[in-house]
């Protein structure tokens, strides 16, 4: 069902499957009046999980909606999300792409080996996701956490993706991370500018009453990513380190990061 030319969102995806605890009665209604508002057709309601880590509950939760998925491309939602813009439209796929991320957050990892394992553990920093610009529409994703909207194009996307959740209650770590470990498996994507982004009025409470925090927050996925070239360099924070990166080609189209330098600095955790 590939098309040409761009079109709405509702005209490229056949299955829409949204996590929502059941109990959370008012996102559920704001995610299906965004469902009403895309115009997204055979929209089901996957139950998330409670009583558990957030981050074990996170993984459970995917890994419950992405049972669901019968025909594709299907799309997983979290429920709190709002548009980006009035219309949702996406411009035709890149052919190869098993994976579509409609919203982005700056949150990436390093690749997962132990020397990097022993600098951050199994975690997301902010400023270490990776993209590559892929003609005018599209970035590829060669890092990224974050799974608010998912668009699963290809039976080896899915897989690829369930089998994250399952590492991520082996290992111990968020799902998102995993998934950001596997991009380099599989085609991933996300169109230059987010279709959709977190929604303030759907946080939680807490947050809601500090404004500077809730605004940082929903910047981290309304924000477009900047692409990156190899041999760019960034420095992100963790535990008291500085750690310089360098993005580095290991295969074509196939980009890394590798570390150049760790130093110690003012303590500030930036990580997810």
């Amino acid at each position: 069902m590939e098309a040409s030319q761009p079109s709405a969102l509702s005209k490229r995806v056949v299955q829409t499957i949204v996590i929502n605890p059941p109990h959370l009665a008012q996102r559920r209604a704001r995610a299906e009046a965004l469902c009403a508002a895309l115009a997204l057709e055979r929209v089901q309601f996957s139950e998330g999980v409670s009583g558990q880590p957030h981050q074990l509950a996170c993984a459970l939760a995917h890994q419950k909606a992405m049972s669901k998925i019968e025909n594709y491309p299907a799309l997983i939602l979290e429920d709190d999300l709002q548009r980006t813009s009035a219309e949702a439209i996406l411009p035709p796929f890149p052919p190869d792409a098993d994976l579509i991320y409609l919203s982005v957050t700056p949150f990436g990892c390093l690749p997962w080996t132990y020397e990097n394992l022993a600098l951050c553990r199994h975690r997301a920093l902010e400023g270490l996701t990776l993209a590559s610009r892929h003609g005018p529409d599209w970035l590829r994703l060669h890092s990224m956490s974050g799974g608010q909207a998912i668009l699963y194009l290809t039976q080896k996307g899915r897989d690829v993706w369930h089998h994250a959740t399952w590492q991520s209650r082996r290992f111990g770590g968020a799902f998102d991370v995993f998934t950001a470990y596997a991009m380099r498996e599989v085609n991933v994507y996300a169109p230059t500018k987010p279709l959709l982004c977190e929604s303030g009025k759907a946080q939680r409470e807490g947050l809601q009453r500090n404004p500077t925090l809730l605004a940082k927050r929903l910047d981290f996925t309304s924000t477009p990513l900047r692409p990156l070239e190899a041999g760019e360099r960034t420095q992100v924070h963790f535990r008291g380190r500085s750690i310089t990166v360098e993005v580095s080609e290991f295969a074509e189209n196939r980009l890394e990061w590798q570390v150049v330098r760790v130093d110690r600095s003012v303590p500030d955790e930036r990580s997810a």
